[in-house]
């Protein structure tokens, strides 16, 4: 309980400052975006950067001359690890994720190798949102019953490709910036439209987005 009103207040007070180059961070949105990363698992690897890309920035700037200068520089790389979650005492059964990214500049996660051990349940092995962000050529195992999908991605540039995984996967961004295919996963072995679902979900999502990118852009 305390966990998921801790994710409403990062929700409310920062969310909607992350991606956007006009807003300052204070203390408070530091606190929040604190709070909403715990309820976001992480468990095993959590980083988050507030940082702006730079031509986020420079639109920013040309739409509002006078605008704060956020920081700049806040690209994170995670390529080439072993990363395995293990159950670290009793009262831990399940995570939201093991691996939680946040961004609001550029993130690659790529070539890695992703385990969450058979005795913790899950939503996702790995969490990634950013506005560009590469999520490709990893291995993402888990035990097949205890969860739900491997990899969540979001970013306006999103390329979430050439990963092989148990788990479906759900990808979303701009239309014209989402790369969500080839991917194979060890239940498509069963079933090749088991992960058709997910895939129509992430399409939805990334047209909604465009909609509303659209029309922040005009505004």
């Amino acid at each position: 309980q305390q966990a998921l009103l801790g994710a409403l207040f990062g929700v409310l007070r920062s969310g909607g400052k992350l991606f956007d180059g006009r807003e300052t961070i204070d203390l408070l949105d530091y606190v929040g975006l604190e709070l909403l990363a715990d309820a976001l698992g992480g468990d095993a690897v959590s980083l988050f950067s507030l940082c702006v890309a730079e031509d986020i920035s420079s639109i920013a700037a040309g739409k509002a001359p006078d605008a704060p200068d956020r920081l700049r520089g806040g690209e994170i790389q995670v390529n080439d690890n072993q990363i395995s979650m293990r159950r670290h005492s009793p009262a831990m059964r399940a995570t939201l994720s093991a691996v939680l990214l946040l961004g609001a500049d550029d993130i690659s996660f790529t070539d890695n190798q992703v385990e969450i051990e058979n005795d913790v349940l899950f939503i996702t092995s790995v969490l990634a949102v950013a506005l560009s962000l590469r999520v490709a050529s990893n291995r993402v195992q888990e035990a097949v019953l205890n969860g739900l999908l491997s990899i969540i991605s979001y970013g306006f540039l999103n390329t979430t490709a050439g990963n092989q995984t148990t788990h479906c996967i759900l990808a979303a961004g701009l239309p014209n910036g989402l790369i969500d295919a080839p991917n194979t996963t060890l239940l498509g072995l069963f079933s090749k439209d088991i992960c058709n679902a997910f895939t129509r979900g992430g399409d939805k999502m990334s047209n909604t987005i465009g909609v509303n990118a659209g029309q922040a852009i005009k505004a």
